[in-house]
């Protein structure tokens, strides 16, 4: 064998005995990111956009981003906007806000918030930045829309009924103290356990165990 070939032999066999050690460096596992299991505790760190609505002309979108307060564990609402050509995302900063609309002219975003007396009111954002209330309400309202010409706001409003009666009661003498006038059910208004319209009482017993009475006279459970 020539030096030659023996230098070239010398070299593959060198070339073999490494590669293994190569390609042994080269299939190192890569890093695993940690995992772990999702807990109750994690809803609170979760939102969820709803209520969407795209202005007119199509540059700006409008939702209620909603998640859960884990100080008052009680649900949170806000509107936010995004601009769809930057997909910059930014809160209206009013804590509570929902059920946003724009108008048709898309210069004008309305939505439902708190108001004075915090009782829940139907507010204007014009694109400048200024807002204000326009209803002083007693109750919520619900599904608003804007006329066809931005002039009017259309909602709906739960409204308290009056009860009906038996007769015209006598007007009591100063001082007298009557008993309560006489309630009329129309309706069946069971109460929040489902178990009749009679608020529980309790019932003094001479002998044996006090009960609460309900409804039913068959329903007499120990309390």
């Amino acid at each position: 064998m020539t030096s030659r070939l023996h230098r070239a032999a010398l070299a593959l066999a060198l070339s073999v005995s490494v590669a293994p050690c190569a390609l042994a460096a080269n299939t190192t596992p890569e890093a695993v990111a940690p995992t772990r299991t999702l807990t109750a505790r994690d809803a609170f760190a979760l939102s969820q956009a709803k209520d969407v609505q795209i202005s007119p002309d199509g540059k700006r979108i409008a939702y209620t981003r909603s998640s859960e307060d884990i100080m008052t564990d009680n649900a949170r609402s806000e509107v936010w906007l995004v601009d769809v050509a930057s997909g910059q995302q930014t809160p209206l900063g009013v804590p509570g806000s929902g059920r946003a609309r724009w108008s048709p002219d898309g210069t004008r975003l309305a939505y439902v918030a708190k108001g004075p007396g915090d009782k829940p009111q139907i507010w204007v954002r014009w694109l400048s930045g200024n807002s204000a209330a326009i209803t002083a309400l007693p109750e919520a309202p619900s599904d608003i829309a804007w006329s066809p010409d931005g002039k009017q706001i259309g909602f709906t409003m739960f409204t308290p009924e009056e009860g009906a009666s038996l007769g015209s009661p006598l007007a009591a003498p100063e001082g007298a103290k009557w008993a309560d006038p006489i309630k009329v059910i129309t309706k069946i208004n069971y109460r929040a356990d489902g178990e009749g319209v009679c608020a529980p009482r309790l019932q003094p017993h001479l002998r044996g165990a006090v009960r609460r009475r309900r409804a039913a006279p068959a329903d007499q459970r120990p309390v």
